[in-house]
């Protein structure tokens, strides 16, 4: 009996212990900083629900399921006894995009090109999608030899978390073609080749051809047409192997640079590519206006 009693008052106290550090239960969830989603999408998220052990919650699973949606651009979690806050930032809805100051490009072929790339109204966007927007829009107009063209954008907060997003362009002034040099055709005329092509330098027509204005579309036309004329002449293995751009500092002046594949019996077999590189970039420092551009089609035949 006297072995009985102090039994009995260890098994109470190791009873009293358990459940008083037994696991804490979720007993409320909470979601705050919602405006426009239902609580639905986060709850559908969660990797625990009310009744589970809040010492087993994986915090850091649970935001990165939240971020996971792609809805939000803040998420965090609090604890607050047995209740659980998540707090949440939504990312915006676009309702309406503009672009100002574009003339190159128009507004629908813009919109286009921005709907490829995830951005269109009715549809969430955030500052990294903007930045890339900004950056393909500038790449447009450097395709089209505007060097300088500056692209910002601005964001417009309108209620229900929409936003309307403005484009500005300052689309800055079309390089032009200076000069063409066609350098190491001994088997054809400079003339015959230079009339092979579209790219023409600044002559009494060109305010309505518009063919003294570089433009990477036409240089790569223009570069199958010489490759043409060429095979057509018997020159089968003819093949361009590269091409480089340098584009001065002040951005309006550009250096086009072609390698084409080297035949037999030329004198540019004696000089590496980096030596022709060097050799044109002398030529250049001659020219003393830095606002046009220098086309020059490397010629080994």
């Amino acid at each position: 009996m006297k072995l009985l009693l102090p039994t009995l008052l260890i098994i109470f106290c190791l009873l009293n212990y358990s459940l008083t550090h037994a696991g804490e239960k979720v007993s409320d969830i909470q979601v705050e900083g919602l405006q426009r989603l239902d609580p639905g999408l986060v709850f559908n998220s969660l990797p625990f629900e009310i009744n589970d052990d809040i010492d087993n919650i994986d915090y850091t699973k649970t935001i990165k399921l939240i971020y996971k949606t792609g809805q939000f651009k803040d998420v965090i979690i609090e604890r607050k006894g047995s209740v659980i806050i998540i707090s949440l930032s939504e990312k915006p809805l676009a309702y309406e995009i503009k672009f100002y100051g574009a003339e190159t490009f128009q507004p629908d072929a813009l919109l286009s090109a921005l709907n490829s790339m995830g951005i269109a109204s009715g549809m969430i966007v955030d500052d990294a999608d903007l930045d890339k927007a900004k950056k393909e829009i500038t790449s447009q107009y450097l395709s089209y030899a505007k060097y300088n063209a500056v692209v910002n954008y601005e964001i417009i907060p309108l209620s229900n978390n929409r936003v309307n997003i403005n484009f500005y362009i300052d689309e800055g002034k079309i390089s032009k073609i200076k000069e063409i040099n066609i350098i190491g055709n001994t088997q054809f005329d400079t003339q015959d080749i230079l009339k092979q092509i579209s790219l023409k330098t600044t002559n009494y027509m060109s305010w309505w051809n518009k063919d003294d204005r570089y433009s990477r579309q036409v240089l790569m036309g223009d570069l199958e047409k010489i490759k043409s004329f060429y095979m057509d002449k018997g020159y089968l293995d003819f093949k361009i192997q590269s091409s480089q751009v340098s584009i001065s500092k002040t951005k309006k002046m550009s250096i086009l640079i072609f390698q084409l594949m080297k035949e037999k019996n030329t004198i540019l077999e004696k000089f590496k590519f980096q030596d022709q590189f060097l050799i044109i970039l002398m030529l250049t420092k001659l020219k003393k206006k830095l606002n046009l551009v220098r086309v020059i089609y490397l010629i080994v035949n």
